[in-house]
């Protein structure tokens, strides 16, 4: 029996926005998820959006045509909703790409009777990775206007409910499927786990980016400290010039008589020490009323501020991504003693119910063995697929023809006589 998954959660931040833009339309050059398989991306298809999207911009456009509240909008405020919806791979395997899309389709009518069609982001589906899967995004408008993601998405309670009503869904479209648990929660973990080391990758890089902005203007402001040093001192340093006053001959091509043409002559070396201080002046005097009024200063100290603040932002964002994953991680670890715990538990009650069949075999015979157990198991295959499994190992001799079945992939049903 397969299982309808659907998970949702509250996007705390624009940059997180951005990370899961990323993930959901590939923009990536490097994917650590190693399930992607690339040759298969051009399959992903989305059943909202024609043409990829920026996600920021398409919320603030939502809320421009949907928000009819009357407060204004806190900076803090969660304006992004983002889920998934798949199913396990037996599920899937037996669907051909048309009937995985119908499904997806049914999925999408769903979010839009839960949320409202216009507040829909995307919905787009994966079909480059292990299991087909439906990322979903939703800006949290309420049915009177307001932006509230808490009432959307509700507490514990109504995320169960909305579940249950998931599930319900399909099953009025066809699917049959339970709403559960199984070990597809393992796997779903795995993925979520996947995901978030992908977005903790991306604040991590961005992490870099404004640290590298950060450094960039230090050594801007450093660079210029050191041209203004250098033109100072050379502006301190004192400087001689040893000249002539330049004179022509007058009065005739044999007169000895000169006159001074205003004009002063000096060594080419005095010239260079003269002209270094010529351009250090002019670097100071060029920049001097702004250094005087500020400006230079202020528009230093407004990117250093605006870089500090996004490396701060982003920096925390990347920490608590980091310890959200280190929770999914004990999560993750906790679902795997209980998965092992109930195999174990499994495993026993086999054994335990071999005892009970061998005893019982051999008290009514093997023809009259096999009649009863068919009619305990009549009504739940699953617990004819237990008996079977037993019976098929601990009487391999009454199985023969499980050879040939094996070879041409037809699993019989059933018990030999």
């Amino acid at each position: 029996m397969s299982y309808s998954i659907v998970r949702v959660s509250k996007v705390k931040s624009g940059t997180n926005t951005t990370g899961i833009q990323k993930h959901v339309q590939r923009e990536n050059n490097n994917y650590e998820n190693e399930d992607i398989d690339h040759s298969k991306t051009h399959l992903n298809y989305d059943l909202v959006n024609n043409n990829n999207q920026n996600f920021n911009n398409l919320i603030e456009e939502k809320i421009e045509q949907n928000y009819t509240g009357k407060r204004k909008i806190r900076t803090d405020a969660v304006k992004h909703i983002d889920g998934l919806i798949t199913s396990d791979n037996e599920f899937f395997n037996n669907k051909t790409p048309e009937d995985t899309k119908r499904f997806f389709e049914h999925a999408k009518e769903f979010l839009e009777q839960e949320y409202g069609k216009d507040n829909l982001l995307y919905a787009t589906v994966h079909m480059d990775e292990k299991t087909p899967h439906m990322h979903y995004g939703v800006v949290p408008i309420t049915d009177d206007g307001r932006l509230s993601a808490k009432e959307v998405v509700g507490n514990k309670k109504a995320l169960t409910e909305f579940q249950d009503r998931f599930n319900e869904h399909v099953k009025q479209q066809g699917y049959d499927l339970e709403r559960g648990q199984s070990r597809q929660v393992t796997n779903a973990k795995h993925e979520q786990m996947s995901q978030y080391k992908q977005k903790t990758e991306y604040h991590k890089q961005e992490y870099e980016r404004e640290s590298q902005k950060l450094g960039h203007i230090r050594q801007k402001t450093d660079k210029l400290m050191q041209e203004y040093q250098k033109s100072l001192n050379t502006l301190k340093t004192p400087i001689n010039i040893p000249y002539e006053l330049e004179k022509e001959k007058v009065g005739g091509l044999f007169s000895k008589e000169t006159q001074e043409t205003g004009n002063m002559i000096i060594h080419q070396d005095d010239f260079y020490k003269f002209d270094e201080k010529v351009k250090a002046a002019k670097t100071i005097t060029n920049d001097y009323e702004r250094i005087k009024s500020g400006e230079k200063i202020k528009g230093l100290e407004r990117d250093y501020k605006k870089t500090r603040d996004n490396f701060l932002e982003t920096y925390e964002m990347y920490q608590d991504l980091k310890k959200e994953n280190e929770n999914l991680k004990e999560e993750n670890k906790d679902l795997k003693t209980k998965v092992n715990a109930k195999d174990k538990l499994l495993a026993l009650f086999k054994e335990m119910m071999s005892a009970l069949l061998k005893e019982l075999q051999h008290a009514l015979g093997r023809e009259k063995y096999v009649e009863r157990v068919r009619g305990i198991g009549k009504d739940n295959e699953m617990v004819t697929d237990i008996f079977r499994s037993i019976d098929k190992r601990d009487n391999p001799q009454h199985y023969p023809e499980e050879r040939e079945q094996k070879n041409n992939q037809d699993r019989g049903r059933g018990m030999s006589r």
